[in-house]
């Protein structure tokens, strides 16, 4: 062998260890990586329980609001502070929740609905719901609509525009 094939394989001995111990450390990073970023990331049904929940806190009394879906295969409850089957992370409070295929369930409480509705006045008196209703939404399907209703103060959810725009009705 040449004095310059040995040299080469000298290198080249000398450079696989410090090869696989570089892709080592790429995969660690890219395995880091991708559970922070799993972590960080929402799922459909969780955008979507936000962008509700944000229409039902900006929502004026007799209006009614369209909230298009980004997933499906859920299902979004409006539940009143005294419902039978009201989720623990609700605490007493009126809240919407979001159930998954997998039945992972995520609440956001709505702490300013009252259980009394108010007959007059109905900008300064907070939402309403009644503490033992819940209203139901099936999400079964990408861009599905959620209509989100407020008549004077009483609060619903629904994917029945008609629907909505009756209960927003003066």
């Amino acid at each position: 062998m040449s004095k310059k094939g040995a040299v080469a394989l000298e290198y080249l001995v000398d450079l696989i260890p410090r090869v696989i111990i570089f892709v080592g450390l790429l995969a660690a990073l890219a395995v880091l990586f991708n559970v922070v970023v799993k972590q960080a990331a929402t799922s459909p049904a969780e955008d979507d329980l936000n962008r509700v929940f944000e229409k039902i806190k900006q929502l004026q009394p007799y209006r009614a609001e369209k909230v298009f879906t980004t997933g499906d295969d859920y299902t979004l409850v409006l539940y009143g502070q005294e419902h039978l089957d009201l989720p623990e992370q609700c605490s007493k409070a009126a809240c919407l929740c979001v159930t998954d295929s997998k039945g992972k369930t995520s609440c956001k409480r709505l702490t300013d609905v009252s259980k009394q509705c108010a007959t007059s006045k109905c900008a300064a008196s907070p939402m309403c719901f009644n503490p033992i209703d819940s209203n139901k939404v099936d999400i079964d399907s990408v861009r599905k609509p959620v209509y989100v209703c407020r008549h004077c103060t009483k609060l619903m959810i629904t994917d029945s525009e008609t629907l909505c725009k009756g209960h927003a009705a003066k």
